[in-house]
């Protein structure tokens, strides 16, 4: 079974720059568990739990890539281009949501149809955005619905599969917000006396990491927990000796390389070892492609490390995961904060 408080944050879209009603949903969890909180003008959401000397970071973005609406024609066809890093192929055919200022507009993304009589070249051929529509069946009363600039989402219901696996939209990063809440509810209960942990939700991280930047240079931690997701690579043609071998259900992953930090690094391994929390490593030659990338080098700079949960399938309609990876992510995280002294030997 699904946990309810994950359902909600599923059903809320939050399309980089709109996370609004995604985030008073996370003030509404968070606020009972801290009495200082704060909003900044580009909408990160941020708690404190505790008040001793060591100021740490613990985030996750609050927004899921999607659509915006960029031109309706006379006929009624709704063109529209990716919020966030999502294939054109993957969206063709999908049915979708459109998010009006009247409420939700069903609809289907369409192409042409060539799969009759289209020749082998023609169908392998890469489909641009502009070659697709959204059809919500109203002709030319559609630009009376659908306004420009309104946003879109995969019309996918969170599912529960087999041996604890579960497909939902936008568990990139719902499934890291949902671990920060749950982090916030256990500390809150006994804070840790040698830190201020400041709990944040940031914003636009789907495109180019935005909200992250001004969130950490007001705090200006000495350490940094980014929680994501990251790419399983447990699938049949993912090339594990080039990116590595990252397996759902084996444990959350702690990152390792020129982006992390290495103490970091080394005492999350072996609180999981003590702790017999089953974990993975990734090793990053570069950036992350996450948070960590701005918040390590904001301000006077942050030790900074990235613990993800592994997700087959990130930016498709339905992102799958198992929830074991979830639970022991929490536990990893939650070991750590508690134990943490004064400085990092």
């Amino acid at each position: 079974m699904v946990d309810e408080l994950f359902q909600k944050l599923v059903a809320i879209p939050s399309i980089s720059g709109n996370e609004s009603l995604f985030q008073k949903l996370v003030a509404k969890e968070l606020s009972a568990y801290s009495e200082i909180k704060f909003a900044d003008i580009l909408n990160n959401f941020t708690v404190q739990v505790g008040q001793g000397p060591q100021k740490v970071l613990i985030t996750a973005h609050a927004d899921e890539v999607g659509f915006i609406i960029t031109f309706i024609n006379d006929e009624g066809f709704i063109y529209f281009q990716p919020v966030g890093g999502i294939d054109a192929d993957i969206a063709v055919g999908q049915a979708v949501n459109i998010h009006t200022s009247n409420g939700i507009v069903p609809g289907i993304i369409g192409r042409e149809e060539v799969w009759d009589t289209a020749s082998t070249k023609e169908s392998e051929k890469s489909i641009p955005y502009k070659d697709l529509w959204i059809d919500i069946g109203a002709n030319k009363k559609a630009a009376q619905l659908v306004a420009i600039g309104d946003t879109v989402t995969f019309d996918t219901s969170c599912k529960v599969l087999q041996d604890s696996f579960i497909l939902a939209r936008g568990a990139d990063d719902k499934l890291g917000v949902y671990a920060l809440i749950q982090l916030i509810h256990t500390l809150s209960q006994k804070p840790n006396p040698n830190v201020s942990l400041y709990a944040v939700t940031t914003t636009q991280e789907e495109v180019g990491s935005r909200g992250a930047q001004p969130a950490v240079n007001h705090i200006q931690p000495k350490y940094s927990i980014i929680i994501d997701t990251i790419r399983a690579t447990d699938t049949p043609i993912a090339d594990k000796e080039e990116i590595g071998r990252i397996v759902l259900g084996e444990g959350p992953v702690i990152t390792r390389g020129s982006n992390t930090n290495p103490d970091l690094f080394f005492i999350l391994k072996e609180i999981a070892k003590r702790e017999s929390i089953p974990y993975q490593v990734e090793a990053d030659a570069g950036p992350t492609a996450t948070d960590a990338d701005p918040i390590q080098i904001s301000g006077i700079g942050t030790a900074t490390i990235v613990v993800g949960i592994p997700v087959r399938y990130t930016h498709f309609p339905g992102e799958l995961f198992c929830w074991n990876d979830v639970v022991n992510c929490i536990k990893l995280l939650t070991c750590f904060l508690k134990s943490l002294r004064e400085s990092v030997e």
